[in-house]
């Protein structure tokens, strides 16, 4: 389907396929997209304001340099979509689906990750400001220059993760002990727990 960009505002579309969308350097806000897909959809330099994501399917998607305030993703998932360096405010993603993604260079400010898998995906650069994640499970994910001290990571499992030679994104860090473990295997330093 071809979506006009002008009528994405205080609406709300459901069921809808949505192939190559230039929805980019548009302010979008109050709508809500139930059980859409997007393929190839670009919303760059866009913001999104109060809008509301449920059970949407985003591939090969750009939401590059956007700006969110109060979205809701809820039981999204993306497979090679792009978020590179963009600002995430008040905003909350729960039970979605990351694979080959990326947040590289974003800013998270109190926002939320909760119930999500994040598979080889990139979050390194990351900025955060009171981001949790909770309940979820990041796997071959690049955290490289990313202080992971600043996420606070609740119930979540990290593994085969990437950073630093010198893992200092992992100083000061308070981690759970198969998270710690995690970081260790990062620097390729074999850890067996006694039992």
């Amino acid at each position: 389907m071809c979506l006009n960009p002008d009528t994405l505002d205080d609406n709300v579309f459901e069921n809808l396929e949505i192939r190559d969308l230039n929805g980019s350097r548009r302010n979008i806000s109050g709508s809500s997209f139930i059980s859409c897909t997007f393929m190839n959809a670009d919303f760059e330099s866009s913001a999104f304001l109060s809008v509301t994501f449920r059970k949407c399917t985003f591939l090969d998607s750009s939401f590059n340099n956007a700006d969110f305030r109060n979205a809701t993703f809820d039981e999204c998932s993306f497979k090679n979509t792009r978020f590179l360096s963009s600002q995430i405010r008040n905003s909350l993603f729960s039970a979605c689906f990351f694979k080959y993604s990326s947040f590289d260079s974003s800013n998270f400010i109190s926002s939320r990750i909760n119930d999500s898998e994040i598979l080889e995906c990139g979050f390194s650069s990351v900025k955060a400001k009171a981001l949790v994640i909770s309940r979820s499970s990041l796997t071959s994910v690049n955290l490289r220059k990313t202080i992971i001290k600043e996420i606070a990571f609740d119930d979540t499992r990290l593994s085969d993760i990437y950073l630093s030679e010198n893992l200092m994104e992992a100083k000061g860090a308070s981690l759970s002990l198969d998270n710690a473990i995690a970081v260790l295997n990062a620097a390729e330093i074999d850890v067996d727990l006694l039992k």
